[in-house]
C-alpha cells in the first residue's frame, strides 16, 4: 500500500501546486487590469494669476483673493505649489535674466487660507503664516520652481481662498546683477498649482477595496 500512498500524494502535491500557480495567475491578471482601468491618482489645478506690476524693484507682491473651488473631502490633502518667472530687462525683447544659468535663492513669503467646513459651513483662516521657500531656476529655464507653499493634510470643505504675499521677490535679482544702471522690467509672473488626490481616483480605490 505504501506506493499507491505515496502516489496519492504526489497526484495531491501536483494538484496543490496547479491550483496555487492558477490563482497567483488571475490575482496577477486582475491587479494588471485593475491599475488600466484606475483614473489618474492626482488632479492637480492651475490657479489663475495676473503679471503684478510693482512700483521699484524693492516692493513686495500680493495676491490676493486667489480661489480654488470644486473640492471635497474625497481629495483627500491638498498642496499649493507655487513657480516665479525669470525677470526680465526693461529694454525691448529682452530675455529672460541670467538664463543660462542656475540660480537658488530664499524667498520669504506670507500666506492666508479660508475656507468654509464641508459639513458645518464654520468658516476657518489660517493668518498670516510665514515661510521662507528656497526657489530654484534651473539652467536654461525661465521658470523658478519655488516647492510646496502650503499644505492642508486634509479636505473638508469645498472651497477656499488664497492670499499671499512675496516679499521683495526681484531684490535677488538685482543683487545677482550687481549694477545699479541694469533696470529690471517692474513686473512679477508667478503660477500656483493645487496638487490632491482626484476625487475618481479615491471613489475607485474604495470601490476596490
Amino acid at each position: 500500500m505504501a506506493p499507491v500512498r505515496g502516489l496519492l500524494v504526489d497526484r495531491m502535491s501536483t494538484g496543490t501546486i496547479a491550483c496555487l500557480s492558477v490563482t497567483y495567475f488571475v490575482a496577477l491578471v486582475v491587479l494588471v487590469i485593475g491599475a488600466a482601468l484606475s483614473p489618474e491618482r492626482y488632479d492637480r489645478r492651475e490657479l489663475d494669476t495676473v503679471p503684478v506690476r510693482v512700483a521699484n524693484e524693492n516692493a513686495n507682491v500680493d495676491y490676493a483673493g486667489v480661489k480654488l473651488g470644486g473640492l471635497a473631502p474625497t481629495n483627500q490633502f491638498l498642496a499649493l505649489r507655487g513657480v516665479l518667472s525669470r525677470p526680465r530687462l526693461t529694454f525691448v525683447n529682452a530675455g529672460p535674466m541670467l538664463l543660462k544659468q542656475r540660480v537658488e535663492y530664499d524667498q520669504v513669503y506670507t500666506f492666508s487660507v479660508s475656507h468654509s467646513d464641508y459639513n458645518t459651513g464654520a468658516v476657518t483662516v489660517l493668518q498670516n503664516l510665514s515661510h521662507v521657500a528656497h526657489v530654484r531656476c534651473a539652467a536654461g529655464s525661465a521658470e523658478c520652481d519655488m516647492g510646496v507653499l502650503a499644505f492642508l493634510p486634509s479636505v473638508s470643505f469645498d472651497s477656499l481662498v488664497l492670499d499671499l504675499n512675496l516679499e521683495k521677490p526681484l531684490q535677488p535679482w538685482v543683487d545677482a546683477i550687481g549694477n545699479p544702471n541694469v533696470q529690471l522690467l517692474p513686473q512679477v509672473n508667478a503660477s500656483f498649482t493645487a496638487v490632491m488626490i482626484a476625487d475618481k481616483y479615491s471613489r475607485f480605490e474604495m470601490g476596490w477595496r
